[in-house]
């Protein structure tokens, strides 16, 4: 077991440093909203991590193969994010020109804190990849001779605490950050995270639209 703890660290931290929605987003929250802001929506994506692994446990073989039989779910998702990711683009657009921007930046901590976590939670459930992770890693490591469910729930809770531990050391650099960036800089940031955003839901809906897509894609590195 102090084997899996080993490998669920590790998990954790490759996980806190994969490139996705979440990773800019935070980013960007912690440099323009805060700590508190950042961790409220770090929070939000954990708890769309933990939706994720109640259902992958529950069934595991049944939802596999449902994944793999419907890759509409990567369509939709896909679709979603790239919606979220252009209507977040022009909200941004139409701000910057509205409100030309200042000499120093200051942070607006965003008082509304289960706002940002329902966000985090949503661009986490709408991501069909993090269920997929999910899926593999709790398929693997249960089945393993001799792995107790209580091992198995010590593993996956291993990954989610070095996981936060990891966000949180992320946040407090970007917060460092902060004063080091003009608001054109962070307009920019925000505006690339947005494209990033159109691009990786165009990526996960092209796995949907060509199951083999990603396959093929994964083949080449």
């Amino acid at each position: 077991m102090i084997e899996g703890i080993f490998v669920a660290i590790s998990l954790g931290i490759m996980l806190a440093f994969t490139i996705g929605p979440v990773f800019f987003i935070l980013i960007e929250t912690s440099i323009t909203k805060g700590i508190r802001s950042a961790l409220a929506f770090d929070l939000g994506a954990i708890s769309g991590d933990i939706f994720f692994i109640l259902l992958a446990y529950w069934g595991t073989s049944k939802l596999s193969a449902y994944i793999e039989n419907n890759p509409n779910l990567f369509l939709y998702g896909g679709l979603l994010i790239i919606i979220y990711g252009l209507f977040s683009y022009l909200k941004e657009r139409k701000d910057f020109r509205k409100h030309p921007p200042q000499m120093h930046i200051t942070t607006l901590e965003d008082k509304n804190y289960f706002t940002l976590f329902y966000k985090g939670f949503l661009l986490n459930i709408i991501n069909v990849g993090v269920f997929a992770y999910w899926l593999a890693t709790i398929a693997a490591f249960s089945s393993r001779e001799g792995i107790t469910p209580t091992e198995v729930l010590i593993f996956l809770g291993t990954i989610l605490s070095t996981y936060l531990i990891v966000d949180i050391i992320k946040i407090l650099i970007a917060k460092r950050l902060r004063h080091k960036l003009t608001p054109t800089n962070i307009h920019k940031i925000k505006q690339g995270i947005n494209l990033f955003l159109v691009g990786f839901g165009i990526f996960l809906a092209l796995s949907g639209i060509f199951p083999n897509f990603l396959h093929s894609v994964k083949a080449l590195f």
